[in-house]
């Protein structure tokens, strides 16, 4: 009897941006296991992606179907968008800040399909010449607490733009989780803004053209048990596959 081949699914590989620390014996490139977890529970490959300083960006991405921007501490405005640094601000590694900005220029440039969240949403509209409300509670007149003290994270729900991916995925008035200080003050070039707090802080983005590119303001990786939240990882994945998520 001719032997049955097996039919395996080939998953894409998605990028995933990388923090670094130092131990006294080195760097050491690490990324926190949910967000790989998600990706491979999504369906796709995660990869990790060390910010290696002068490194091409470009020739980093090759051979990647997509890239997912993780979290991490906060831009230096002074070398992004003209401000001095607000004191509540704790600094992004300077070699992973470099790296992941020349990453996301170029993802976004050739096309590869890129989620972004926590910071990864803001590098992506800080990328494409926005800005950011350093510190929101001193910024935004009557919002509400999107962290709670040390750190803590809160809960709000959103109001969600019609049309957009997110509103196929969510609805308005879903619960995320919240425990950000900044947030995307001037959103961009070329990018939407699909989802806000009711305080009117923005809460996800999304990319005018073609291509596949969201960012989202919560971390969805903490709430994939939530069908709705894990779509925005399998939506990531099937974008990298080849096909388009977000339908006709």
């Amino acid at each position: 009897m001719a032997r049955k081949k097996q039919n395996l699914m080939i998953r894409p590989l998605i990028g995933l941006t990388t923090d670094i620390r130092e131990d006294g014996k080195g760097a050491m490139f690490f990324s926190r296991s949910r967000y790989a977890m998600a990706v491979w529970e999504a369906g796709g490959m995660p990869v990790l992606i060390p910010p290696i300083a002068g490194t091409s960006a470009s020739a980093r991405l090759q051979g990647l179907n997509g890239l997912f921007m993780t979290g991490g501490d906060d831009l230096d405005p002074a070398l992004f968008y003209g401000e001095k640094r607000h004191e509540e601000e704790v600094a992004l590694d300077p070699v992973r800040e470099a790296f992941d900005m020349k990453l996301v220029k170029a993802a976004i440039s050739k096309g590869v399909p890129t989620l972004g969240v926590c910071l990864g949403l803001q590098e992506i509209c800080v990328a494409m010449g926005g800005s950011l409300h350093q510190f929101i509670q001193s910024d935004v007149p009557g919002a509400i607490e999107h962290v709670l003290p040390g750190g803590k994270e809160t809960s709000h729900p959103l109001r969600i733009e019609s049309g957009s991916l997110l509103d196929r995925l969510l609805t308005s008035g879903h619960l995320v989780n919240s425990s950000h200080r900044q947030a995307v003050r001037d959103p961009g070039e070329g990018i939407r803004v699909t989802a806000r707090a009711g305080d009117g802080v923005i809460e996800a983005v999304e990319g005018k053209g073609p291509s596949f590119l969201v960012g989202v303001q919560w971390h969805p990786e903490l709430m994939c048990s939530d069908r709705a939240q894990s779509g925005l990882f399998k939506a990531l994945v099937e974008a990298a596959s080849g096909s388009d998520p977000r339908g006709s």
